[in-house]
């Protein structure tokens, strides 16, 4: 079920975002975290990473029940789920690992602030690196969605499901196309 893989992901993403945030109450975690990429990291684990993943699991699950037609494409479902948790999980703990040791480099007055930012640059680029999967998630959404409110084009008789073998699409559409045909002969 589309639905239960981002409501599960939401979850556990939750848990994380919590405990960090746990974490975060104590004065010795403070003083190495704050004003670091560790609070970016952990603002994302817990904004997109639970609040996102469960509002796309509800999306799947309330779209087929107002538009009376089924997901597409169980692909495009997998390259949104994988691109957004990929993403997401890379993203915040690229950040957080990097955060951390940004803080306990600044908190040390013997090293120079450019040598601090010099190691900050892959976890930069790893950033950039997640939010391109995260916006490849998006845009694969955006398909199904279009797909979905395009009902003569993409017209689906069952619902999606990731453990069938099922034709592609197009040989859906021919069939409804054939029914059409038989009901107005």
């Amino acid at each position: 079920s589309p639905t239960l893989r981002f409501t599960v992901f939401g979850s556990m993403m939750y848990t994380v975002a919590s405990f960090q945030g746990s974490l975060e109450a104590l004065r010795s975690h403070q003083e190495i975290t704050h004003f670091t990429q560790y609070t970016i990291g952990h603002a994302h684990l817990g904004l997109y990473g639970f609040f996102s993943m469960i509002m796309f699991g509800a999306i799947y699950y309330i779209f087929p029940r107002l538009t009376n037609n089924e997901w597409s494409s169980a692909k495009l479902i997998k390259i949104h789920f994988w691109g957004s948790s990929i993403g997401v999980l890379s993203y915040g703990a690229g950040l957080c690992w990097a955060g951390w040791w940004q803080g306990a480099m600044m908190n040390d007055p013997s090293i120079p602030f450019l040598d601090i930012v010099q190691y900050l640059k892959p976890y930069l680029i790893l950033r950039s690196l997640s939010g391109t999967a995260m916006t490849v998630g998006h845009i694969a959404l955006a398909i199904s969605v279009w797909r979905i409110l395009s009902p003569h084009h993409f017209r689906m008789s069952g619902p999606t499901l990731f453990t069938t073998e099922r034709p592609p699409w197009k040989e859906f559409v021919n069939e409804q196309q054939r029914r059409q045909q038989e009901v107005t002969q």
